[in-house]
């Protein structure tokens, strides 16, 4: 990286990177092709659907390093606002198999970078999921605007990328009749277009019981 002090004054210039220093590097996953490590992960589906018990289903597959692109078991982080831990969030966790000396859940609707940072630290974490992710937008932001979620996003983008885990943010998906799955994820644009990899989960269309059948496609 380089510096340069501005022209006229001593201010210093944006620090910049040459991009032959750069050592090129392939994409890593922790779920091949759909959960890269480093980097934003956003899944979108209807209430009710099992969204948030996939998620759970993946963090049982981080802790015992069984199912993904994991050579060895690693840590979860969880932040989730609509659920309670005792009764909902840990019962769901031991009937999807997972390690829970492994899982570190955090409280309350707000994503503060040095909390994570802890939890992250104590749990050797590869997967940190916010679920629903419109409940961490502070009052003095709006979800409905992709500046204010992107402020948001920010330093957990950041965090993924320099711990190289993958970061999962949950969202619902609006009432449109929109065929674009982009455009049927609810509030903002900021979301989708901040994440490298968009899911949508939802029933099988060809399951007869439709919603509520026990066929999902992902």
């Amino acid at each position: 990286q380089h510096g340069a002090s501005a022209c006229g004054g001593g201010m210093t210039a944006p620090v910049f990177t040459i991009a032959a220093d750069v050592k090129v590097r392939p994409v890593e996953w922790l779920w091949y092709p759909f959960v890269p490590l480093g980097k934003l992960t956003a899944v979108a589906g209807r209430m009710g659907q099992g969204k948030t018990l996939w998620t759970d289903w993946l963090a049982a597959a981080v802790t015992t390093g069984y199912g993904i692109n994991s050579p060895r078991p690693g840590g979860v982080v969880m932040l989730s606002a609509e659920d309670d831990d005792a009764d909902t969030i840990v019962p769901r966790l031991v009937a999807v198999g997972a390690d829970l000396s492994r899982v570190a859940l955090i409280p309350g609707t707000t994503v503060d970078p040095d909390v994570i940072l802890a939890a992250c630290e104590h749990v050797d974490v590869r997967l940190l999921t916010i679920d629903p992710f419109t409940s961490y937008v502070p009052g003095n932001k709006s979800a409905h605007k992709a500046q204010d979620v992107r402020f948001v996003l920010a330093p957990i983008v950041e965090l993924a990328r320099e711990r190289r885990l993958a970061a999962i943010a949950v969202q619902h998906v609006n009432r449109s009749d929109a065929t674009d799955a982009l455009d049927r994820i609810a509030d903002s644009q900021g979301l989708p277009q901040v994440a490298r990899s968009v899911l949508v989960w939802g029933a099988d269309p060809q399951d007869e019981q439709g919603d509520l059948g026990s066929r999902k496609v992902l």
